[in-house]
């Protein structure tokens, strides 16, 4: 696995604090039996370029790492690294965003993981856990 380290224009925050908070949940079950939360995943069909680990995940965690591929005012595609339960994940969203959510806060997404490009495990967000 490479390493993940930050790159202009990014944020980056020490990851000091409590890396056992946080959680990571999956579901593999059917659409219909799905649990409210579990909704967001069929919105959209996951990344066809990426190996599928989870076709609905839910990951709540410390954000420790951002960034942002802007356009103008607003961000096209947003990074974000988020270590819970020991392991740093990546979110990843498309669209506009108008800013980062702030560093050291807790940041709760849900979508498929997938295994990205460099090897992390990344959640491909379709919605953000309140």
């Amino acid at each position: 696995m490479r390493a993940f380290w930050p790159s202009s224009p990014s944020r980056c925050w020490p990851a000091a604090s409590s890396p056992s908070q946080g959680r990571l949940e999956t579901y593999e079950g059917l659409r219909s039996s799905a649990p409210e939360w579990r909704a967001p995943c069929w919105r959209a069909t996951p990344r066809h370029d990426r190996d599928l680990l989870a076709r609905c995940a839910r990951v709540e965690g410390r954000l420790v790492w951002a960034r942002k591929d802007a356009s103008g005012g607003l961000s096209r595609e947003l990074h974000l690294a988020v270590l819970a339960h020991y392991r740093l994940y990546v979110l990843k969203l498309e669209g506009p965003h108008e800013r980062l959510p702030r560093l050291g806060s807790t940041v709760g997404a849900i979508g498929p993981l997938v295994r990205a490009s460099n090897g992390m495990d990344e959640v491909q967000v379709f919605a953000f856990d309140d």
